[in-house]
């Protein structure tokens, strides 16, 4: 697997774990409670990082409703 294979990857991923975060957490608190800023808090990672997946917590809702 070359580097671009694995990036590709690796954002996939990633993109999953968000959206796997984002499904909990919604149904725990509902959706207007949760911010993007909890979303990286509970995966650990920093809330800028979620922006290069999603623009904003609505699109969050958008890929988890598609």
């Amino acid at each position: 697997m070359g580097t671009k294979e694995r990036r590709e990857r690796e954002l996939t991923e990633t993109r999953e774990l968000i959206l796997s975060a984002a499904r909990e957490m919604f149904a725990e608190k509902g959706f207007e409670s949760v911010t993007m800023r909890a979303i990286a808090e509970r995966l650990a990672i920093q809330a800028p990082s979620l922006y290069k997946h999603f623009a904003d917590k609505d699109a969050v809702e958008a890929a988890l409703v598609a």
